[in-house]
């Protein structure tokens, strides 16, 4: 995570409470009960009580030497993106938990669903239902919104090889002029068909 944070946006997620060292908010609170910790975006209890607590049905957590409610006000959950406090680092370690004063202001984590676009693609080579032996191609086009990684070939469901992608397509580019990369979306690969056992299975491009 530290990787993606300038040194002003670590520097400005530095709590008020003497650790030096920078927190992310994670969304977790015993405003409503002391000592009792439930996430905000669906009420669950992961923690009951102080640091000498337990979770809750066996619930994920991760505190340090936490939480402490240090001056009767943390009532916030977030993570150390480094060992906590200075200079002795022996109440918690980076990634692990803290009970902190939600007045501060700090970088915060927010977790949802990605919304995966679905791929768009035509495999041209081999055909389906096509016989084919020698040396022919593996050839076709993949488009994605999101753009394609990679092109995998698996045969009878096992992989096989990766396919170059990037070849030009001027008519897939015509055809999806709204998708970035449309026009060099091609793969393609020499492949030896006689190479195949002669009970293999269709293709699968990915």
């Amino acid at each position: 995570m530290t990787s993606h944070l300038s040194p002003a946006q670590l520097a400005n997620s530095i709590p008020n409470d003497g650790s030096e060292a920078a927190f992310v908010w994670l969304g977790g609170s015993d405003a409503r009960r002391e000592g009792q910790w439930t996430w905000s975006n669906n009420g669950d209890l992961f923690w009951q009580g102080d640091f000498n607590g337990a979770p809750v049905n066996g619930r994920f957590t991760n505190w340090g030497v936490q939480p402490d409610n240090l001056g009767g006000a943390e009532n916030a959950l977030a993570m150390g993106l480094a060992n906590w406090p200075e200079p002795f680092y022996d109440l918690g370690e980076a990634g692990q938990w803290n009970d902190l004063d939600a007045g501060n202001k700090l970088v915060y984590v927010i977790e949802y669903d990605a919304v995966v676009e679905r791929l768009t693609g035509y495999l041209d080579q081999p055909a389906d239902q096509g016989v084919y032996s020698g040396v022919g191609m593996i050839r076709g086009w993949a488009l994605s919104e999101e753009g394609v990684e990679r092109i995998e070939v698996y045969i009878d469901g096992r992989y096989a090889f990766d396919v170059p992608y990037g070849d030009p397509r001027e008519d897939v580019g015509f055809a999806y002029s709204d998708i970035d990369g449309s026009s060099t979306s091609g793969f393609s690969v020499p492949f030896n068909y006689s190479a195949l056992a002669p009970a293999s299975t269709p293709f699968q491009s990915l």
